[in-house]
């Protein structure tokens, strides 16, 4: 049903923008079809040198403007999926002259982070690829920008709820609803079968629905916004865990578990700026949850059922502070981040420290990045857990569209951090894009 859906809407962009082409001569000022063609290739640096990921991409992106109208759309295909990201159509001016309104599948980029926004939270997580910090799913959604002298007030309403994709293959389990503590409670040589079964909410906006407020506004040369949004968790939460064990074979069991998608709010404000040739942003969320009890069943194996809180309904924070500085031949990115998409709950956020520096030589033909993330938990112990994830990379530009590149990806940390569980997946990695 999914492959047929994302074929119905692949047909409906190409449809849309061949409508568009027939209207060229009429009003269209510009047209244009962009993209790019994109291959990585990654191998372990453990013994077995397993292929971490084989994938390559097409990424096409039309594009219509006339007066009044704007189309965008993308499109990505590889060897197992067709999936329109972003297909929408903007109306200036419309219904009055000082709205703009977007009807379509889109992405809302709220934030003023470099790909880590604590504030953005309207687009599903894309977590397939852990390291690709920032990546998104596009929804569909009405946004109203309403503009007055000196403010810009947003309005988005998403009908329907998209929940994010988790990491796939190698990394799968990076990203996991299910309790640690009740996976320590299987006895050592069983045999595991995990039954997963998630609860979405009803098709219905009052169920499903998210909207979203946001104020924008330039004070003294530097933009600030406020932000609300009313939605759910886009990553499951586990309601109940049964463990079921066959009575003939005491060497099987099954791990039944029904997750549910929490409702949460979220108040958001963020700011940039510079101070001469400095760079400066920061984002801060406070989220209000709606709190989730586990139950926990192993009576199966002799244990009392359990209930333990997995989502508290206390009020956290996420934010980071960043900064930036470039020459012609050096960039150097730096920020602060406290809490990473996945981590939910005031008890599990985590302190980081993320950067890259990068030295352009050869006339833009080389460049060398240099990508880091320090991580830090448990501050107030006296032995605070930490993990490091370090990325070397030499990208070459035979031309101004095509570039090659070698990733080294080595990390290591201590157990019970979110890097540390990436601790055995060291990789080398080959990247080839063309852009057009």
């Amino acid at each position: 049903m999914k492959d047929r859906s994302n074929k119905v809407l692949f047909i409906f962009s190409l449809l849309t923008f061949a409508f568009s082409m027939m209207a060229i001569p009429i009003q269209a000022t510009t047209l244009s079809c962009q993209g790019s063609f994109q291959s990585q290739m990654g191998v372990s640096l453990e013994d077995d040198h397993d292929l971490t990921r084989l994938e390559t991409e097409l990424v096409l992106q039309p594009e219509v403007v006339t007066a009044d109208v704007r189309f965008y759309g993308e499109v990505e295909l590889n060897s197992i999926d067709v999936a329109v990201n972003e297909a929408y159509l903007d109306l200036y001016g419309f219904p009055h002259r000082q709205v703009d309104l977007r009807l379509g599948k889109q992405l809302l980029p709220w934030g003023t982070g470099y790909q880590l926004n604590p504030t953005s939270n309207l687009n599903p997580e894309d977590f397939r690829s852990p390291f690709d910090f920032g990546r998104r799913l596009g929804v569909h959604g009405l946004t109203g920008k309403v503009y007055f002298e000196n403010l810009t007030v947003t309005a988005v309403g998403l009908p329907t709820f998209t929940s994010a994709t988790l990491p796939e293959g190698h990394f799968q389990g990076l990203v996991s609803a299910l309790p640690d503590h009740a996976l320590s409670l299987l006895p050592p040589g069983l045999t595991l079968t995990e039954d997963i079964r998630p609860s979405r909410p009803d098709n219905n906006w009052a169920d499903a629905g998210t909207w979203g407020l946001k104020m924008e506004k330039i004070l003294f040369g530097w933009d600030f916004s406020l932000s609300y949004i009313h939605g759910r968790y886009t990553l499951p939460v586990a309601k109940r865990i049964t463990i079921i064990r066959p009575p003939a074979d005491g060497t099987e069991a099954t791990l039944q578990a029904e997750l549910t998608y929490p409702r949460r709010q979220v108040v958001g404000l963020d700011w940039a700026g510079a101070i001469g040739d400095y760079g400066l942003w920061g984002e801060a969320a406070f989220f209000f949850p709606e709190a989730v009890t586990t139950t926990i069943d192993a009576t199966a194996l002799g244990f009392p059922a359990q209930e333990e809180t997995a989502l508290e309904d206390t009020v956290y924070g996420k934010y980071l502070v960043g900064m930036d500085y470039g020459t012609d031949r050096v960039y150097l990115n730096l920020q602060y981040v406290y809490g990473f998409p996945q981590e939910m709950d005031h008890r599990n956020l985590g302190h980081y420290l993320v950067g890259g520096v990068e030295w352009t030589i050869k006339e833009d033909k080389l460049k060398f990045p240099f990508n880091f993330v320090w991580e830090i938990r448990d501050l107030d112990s006296k032995q605070p857990k930490t993990a490091h994830f370090i990325a070397p990379e030499l990208r070459v530009y035979p031309d101004s569209n095509t570039e090659l590149a070698l990733i080294l990806r080595l990390i290591d940390g201590d157990t019970g951090t979110e890097l540390g569980k990436l601790k055995t997946w060291d990789e080398v990695e080959f990247k080839v894009k063309y852009s057009f």
